[in-house]
Parts: C-alpha cells; sequence; structure tokens
C-alpha cells in the first residue's frame, strides 16, 4: 500500500507544479500590457486546471502526513484551505463570468465595456487570500519541518516555494 501511494504522489505533485507554472506563464504574456490580452481570460481559465490538481496534491500530502502522525498537519490543512481559497476565487471570476455570458474585469476594461461581472472582485479577492493563506501555512510548514529534522535546504525550499507561488500570482 505504501510503494501505491508513493508511486501516485510523486507525479501528481510534479504534474500540479508543472500545470502551475506553465499556467502562470501562459497568463503573464497576456497580463504584461495594459489593457490585457485577448486570451486572458482562456489562459486564466487553464489555470483552474493547475489548482486543482494543486490542491489534489495537497490534499494526499496531508493525508500522509496525518497517516504518519507527523508534525505540521495545521500547517497542511491552512494550505489545503488557502489552495481551495485559490481555486474558487478563480473559478468564480473565470468560469462564473463565461457562464454568466459577461467579461471579468480585466477584460471589460480592454473592450471598453460599461459593464463587467459582478463575481469578478469578489473572486479576485477570494484568490487573493487563498494565496497569503498558502503563503503563511508553506512558511509555518517549513518551521515545522526542521523541528522533525528537516535540513536547513529542505526548510528553505518548503518556504521558498511558498512565496514564489504567491508571488508569480
Amino acid at each position: 500500500m505504501e510503494t501505491l501511494r508513493r508511486s501516485w504522489l510523486v507525479p501528481l505533485a510534479v504534474l500540479a507544479g508543472v500545470a502551475w507554472i506553465t499556467g502562470v506563464l501562459l497568463v503573464a504574456t497576456q497580463a504584461d500590457s495594459d489593457p490585457v490580452g485577448s486570451h486572458y481570460d482562456a489562459y486564466n481559465r487553464v489555470l483552474t486546471l493547475a489548482l486543482a490538481l494543486l490542491l489534489a496534491s495537497g490534499l494526499a500530502i496531508r493525508g500522509r502526513v496525518r497517516a504518519a502522525g507527523a508534525l505540521g498537519r495545521r500547517a497542511l490543512t491552512g494550505l489545503v484551505a488557502g489552495l481551495a481559497l485559490m481555486l474558487a476565487g478563480n473559478a468564480l471570476e473565470f468560469w462564473g463570468s463565461l457562464a454568466a455570458g459577461q467579461e471579468p474585469s480585466a477584460t471589460a476594461e480592454r473592450l471598453g465595456l460599461e459593464e463587467e461581472f459582478w463575481g469578478s472582485f469578489v473572486g479576485f479577492l477570494v484568490f487573493l487570500l487563498g494565496g497569503l493563506l498558502v503563503l503563511a501555512s508553506l512558511i509555518a510548514y517549513a518551521i515545522k519541518i526542521g523541528a522533525w529534522g528537516g535540513t536547513r535546504l529542505q526548510r528553505t525550499a518548503v518556504g521558498a516555494g511558498g512565496f514564489l507561488m504567491v508571488a508569480s500570482t
């Protein structure tokens, strides 16, 4: 059973990381101008898949830590909550606007429209709150890693990973 868990968790986490990097880079190609590029919304919808994969990875890691009785369960619960908020905010802003047939705020501005989707700003705030919770949780987890003998490099990688993830958005 342990081999099975290990065999799917690592590829899932790697896939989630690659999807996140790809999604952020795609969004960056459209967000580097004012107003945003024409594929900004579509690429943010791609980012939703990356967030779902990150959330699945976070849930799996939290489950393994809980099953092992290791330290850091609260920090990982915060990480999962933060990822869930990021996913919800992204989905509200970009998928909600698609379902409502309205444009998110950045695209409405680009097109010169007076009206924008009501959930754009709310979705952004939820996403932002989730990102801050992810950052705080990964820093807290990095501290816990040190308590159970993790190396300085491991602690730095986890904390820096949280900072880079949030800074990249």
